[in-house]
């Protein structure tokens, strides 16, 4: 049997057939959004793009990544994903791109005469040595045609700036791989000061103290202080030490520093780079002076076993005939003990690296 149509109107609903455009400003307009599950948007190649003619409808391009709009009677871009497909964007409409913020030398924007970059940044106008960005110290006249809020900042020589006093400086932090004012200061790296004194060291004996180097650094200097001078001379190294704190591997025969005048005494134009890791800086007389120490590092050399009131092991030694340092480290067979902590006669002078 066939189905039988509806020949009249139920209450409240039309049966006429409705418009199948949806076009804006129609009697059938869609005025609330579809679920774009239910209704997904046209997409596809431009070529495959249908002839506009439907009013209000969307398609994407899925090759050149294009939003476009049925207008009726023609597609209008309206919305794209990559920067070179907009329209209407001029060169003026965008800020002078004159150099980058780097100048690095070699760099794509080194300071160098010529067409490349203005002739008020060029390198006749520009001071300062630094090779890594930023480079410090390098001034330039203000490009013109750059508002003040396009500009990055730029760094200027010290003598520039008016109005400055002593007392409005900060501290200069280090540069890394130089010392500065405040590293003219002398280390002990890894011991804790616990106190200071002075104690007379034996002839013909190698004294080892440990150190534990945090994090990489360079020696510059190893010092000793005499206070009471022997006829003789100091011999100043440093071994790196195995967890037993016993001598390996020679890092450095400093040399030498007299003895037979009191006073600070130093090993100068070092460059000993020490690796994070356990370290002994040895003393090596041939005399008898006095030095300054400063105790420190207590928990390095531990504790002798039957304890008592002098418990700390302080002083590590071994006897030998005064001479260079050998490439193997001599082990220590004897130490000293108190109540105070590991005894340090070498100082050095070191920075991070």
């Amino acid at each position: 049997m066939s189905p039988t149509p509806f020949t009249k109107d139920f209450e409240g609903i039309s049966l006429a057939a409705h418009n199948a455009r949806h076009e804006d400003g129609g009697a059938d307009e869609l005025t609330a959004a579809l679920d774009p599950r239910a209704y997904p948007m046209l997409s596809g190649t431009l070529a495959a793009r249908p002839a506009a003619g439907t009013n209000g409808r969307f398609y994407w391009t899925t090759d050149e990544h294009i939003l476009y709009r049925d207008n009726g009677t023609t597609w209008d871009k309206v919305a794209v994903a990559d920067h070179p497909d907009l329209d209407g964007v001029t060169a003026d409409q965008h800020h002078a791109q004159l150099h980058e913020v780097a100048h690095e030398v070699a760099g794509g924007d080194a300071l160098v005469d010529g067409a490349t970059v203005p002739a008020d940044i060029a390198a006749t106008g520009a001071t300062g040595t630094g090779t890594k960005p930023p480079r410090i110290g390098h001034v330039h006249a203000h490009p013109s045609g750059l508002g003040t809020d396009l500009h990055h900042a730029q760094s200027h020589t010290h003598a520039s700036h008016t109005s400055i006093g002593a007392n409005d400086h900060h501290a200069a932090p280090a540069v890394e791989g130089s010392p500065n004012a405040i590293l003219s200061y002398l280390i002990l790296p890894g011991v804790e000061f616990t106190g200071i004194s002075t104690f007379t060291i034996a002839a013909n004996r190698i004294y080892y103290a440990p150190i534990r180097v945090p994090v990489a650094l360079t020696v510059d200097q190893i010092i000793i202080e005499v206070v009471t001078l022997s006829a003789g001379a100091v011999r100043l190294g440093i071994y790196n030490a195995d967890i037993y704190w016993q001598p390996t591997t020679l890092v450095s025969d400093a040399g030498t520093v007299d003895t037979g005048t009191a006073g600070v005494k130093a090993i100068t134009g070092l460059s000993i780079p020490l690796p994070a890791g356990r370290y002994l800086l040895a003393v090596w007389s041939n005399a008898t002076p006095e030095l300054r120490m400063i105790y420190g590092g207590t928990r390095y050399a531990g504790y002798i076993d039957t304890l008592g009131a002098n418990p700390v092991v302080n002083l590590m030694y071994v006897d030998s005939t005064y001479s260079t340092y050998p490439s193997s480290g001599t082990a220590w067979n004897a130490t000293g003990n108190s109540s105070t902590a590991m005894r340090h006669f070498a100082f050095v002078r070191a920075w991070p690296t």
